[in-house]
Parts: C-alpha cells; sequence; structure tokens
C-alpha cells in the first residue's frame, strides 16, 4: 500500500479521497430516507473516483521524482481547487444557493476556519455532517503538511522555531525524508499513517464521551471531529443539548489540550522547543492568554453587575469564570 501511494501524486490521492468520504453523507441520508440528498453525493463521489483510476493510468506510467517546492504547490491546490470539488454536491443538494457561496463554504470547512453562509435549520442533517468532515479531513490535511512539509522546509513560522525563537532552543536537526528545499514522498506517506490512527481514535473516543454525556448522536460526531479539527463546525447554534452540558464542556475542554502545542506531534522529538514540558513556551503562552482572557471577561460581567441590584453569587462567579475557559462552537 505505501509503495503504492509514494507513486501517486498527493493531489491524485486527495481526488480519491474525496470520492470515498462522499459516501458516507450519501448513507447517511439514505438512512434518513433523504434520496435528494444522497443521490448528489453517490454519484459525485462515484465519478471522483473513476476520475481517479484515469489520473493514476496517466501518472504512474511517467513517474517523476519529487522536484523543488512540489509540495507547497500541492498545498496551494489543495486550498484552491479541492474546496470547488468538495462543494459540487453540496451545491447540488442546495439548489438555491450560488456554487461561489458553496465553495466558500467547503473552503472555510477545509481551512478549519468554521465560519458559514447559512442557518443551522436551513441544511439537511447530512450536510452538517458533510461540513464536520471537511473541516475534519481538512485539519488532518493541515497537520500532516505542517510535520511532513512545513517543518523540513523551513517555512510556515519554523523558520523561527529552528532558529530558536523566543523560548526557544537553537535546532540543529536535519529532518528525515527531506533534502534542501525537496521534501520526499516517503516522509509524507509515513506521517500521513502515522499520524492517521491517533487523529481518528481521538475523534472516535471524544465521540464516544460526548455520547456517554448525553449529547445527540449526529452532534456528539460533529462536535468530536470539530474538536480535533479546531474547526468549531455544528449542526445546531450550541452545545446544549445534553443532559450534563459541564461534564460535555470538560471533555472537549481536555480535548483541545493536544493542539496547544507542537511537542505533542509526533517526529522524533524534532518538533520539541524545550526538554521539560514546564519550560514549553507554547503552553505557557496558551495559559496566559486563557489566563487573560478570563480576567477580562469576568470583570466585565461584574462591572456590568455593579450597576444593577442583583449582584452575582459565588456560584454565578464560578460559572462566569468557567465560561471564560472553554473555546466556542461558532455555528
Amino acid at each position: 500500500m505505501r509503495s503504492n501511494l509514494r507513486n501517486l501524486p498527493l493531489f491524485v490521492i486527495l481526488v480519491a479521497v474525496s470520492g470515498l468520504m462522499m459516501y458516507v453523507p450519501a448513507m447517511h441520508a439514505l438512512t434518513l430516507h433523504q434520496h435528494e440528498v444522497a443521490r448528489p453525493f453517490f454519484y459525485t463521489g462515484t465519478l471522483l473516483l473513476f476520475v481517479f483510476m484515469l489520473l493514476s493510468l496517466a501518472t504512474v506510467a511517467n513517474r517523476r521524482g519529487p522536484r523543488e517546492r512540489s509540495s507547497l504547490l500541492t498545498m496551494v491546490g489543495a486550498f484552491t481547487v479541492m474546496p470547488l470539488i468538495l462543494a459540487i454536491p453540496f451545491h447540488e443538494v442546495m439548489r438555491d444557493t450560488s456554487l461561489f457561496n458553496a465553495w466558500w463554504e467547503m473552503v472555510s470547512a477545509f481551512t478549519t476556519t468554521g465560519g458559514t453562509l447559512y442557518s443551522p435549520a436551513r441544511l439537511p442533517p447530512s450536510l452538517h455532517l458533510w461540513r464536520a468532515m471537511v473541516g475534519w479531513s481538512g485539519g488532518y490535511f493541515m497537520l500532516v503538511m505542517t510535520i511532513a512539509v512545513l517543518a523540513p522546509l523551513r517555512v510556515g513560522g519554523f523558520e523561527i522555531f529552528f532558529a530558536g525563537g523566543p523560548g526557544g532552543e537553537v535546532k540543529d536537526v536535519n529532518l528525515r525524508g527531506s533534502q534542501r528545499g525537496v521534501v520526499s514522498r516517503d516522509r509524507l506517506v509515513d506521517f500521513a499513517l502515522q499520524l492517521l490512527p491517533v487523529y481518528a481514535g481521538l475523534t472516535g473516543a471524544l465521540w464516544v464521551l460526548l455520547r456517554i454525556s448525553g449529547e445527540d448522536n449526529l452532534i456528539a460526531l460533529c462536535a468530536a471531529m470539530s474538536t480535533l479539527a479546531t474547526s468549531g463546525i455544528l449542526p445546531t447554534s450550541s452545545l446544549a443539548s445534553g443532559q450534563n452540558s459541564v461534564l460535555t464542556e470538560v471533555i472537549i475542554f481536555v480535548f483541545f489540550l493536544p493542539a496547544l502545542s507542537r511537542r505533542f506531534w509526533p517526529g522524533d522529538g524534532e518538533m520539541r522547543a524545550t526538554k521539560q514540558l514546564r519550560d514549553d513556551p507554547e503552553l505557557r503562552l496558551a495559559a496566559m492568554i486563557v489566563f487573560l482572557t478570563v480576567v477580562v471577561l469576568f470583570f466585565r460581567h461584574w462591572m456590568a453587575a455593579l450597576d444593577t441590584d442583583n449582584h452575582p453569587g459565588l456560584l454565578v462567579v464560578l460559572r462566569t469564570i468557567w465560561g471564560g475557559c472553554l473555546p466556542r462552537f461558532p455555528s
């Protein structure tokens, strides 16, 4: 499997993955008896797999080694062309919207921005699932490309990291599977296969925990994918439908912690800014930002309460502080 993947361009692989992903909302819509939603996903996914077969036959016969900056050009194509491909079934389902709006929606999801042009009630459940899946896959794609491409090329902030940025140690590391200006396919495939079980496993674990806390099945799944991808995509306006909202918030808060520092990423210690966990500058910065945000939000509400006769009690104060610590899900 690895040898076959190494022989194909990354963009061709993305086309195949996109086609396979479309079968998931198609089956989901079919279980809800929404055939008008299932058909565009099924037909588009089948067409993409056919295109993948043609592109594979055309590229395998004309093998070329990795070229300088080719991975960066693939990233540009992934964030411009791929959202257009992903927007085809979305546009076919939402016939009252333009292709540009559908493309913009997929750009927002794939880049894990999480913004949307539509109210939650306007979209069918399968489209909410599709938006969350696109955001989840975009987060995974960006994580793989960051480790496998941006780090060895010393771009995207890594030029500061490896030069010993603020609070960091000077890195003199020759990242495996990379040459000057060129990233090998072996490195890309290895990290992709290494990250997928962890990324999918954490998503599945969070999904199960959210279901145990009382969340709806679709909301729990979308929240799990959106938490790991940090996209914040939900099929509802909030995440308060569960029986124990505090437990749900605590679970999500815990699963956000790995996103605070690159020291938790794979790479045999290549991504560690410091040897000790307590000296990690990214964790310190995250803690400082959370603390200052909580303090500002708390005093803002507290100053507003001074103008009224109803002064908040201790329980209300604690809830306000806890609410300031939590990330918000835009929808």
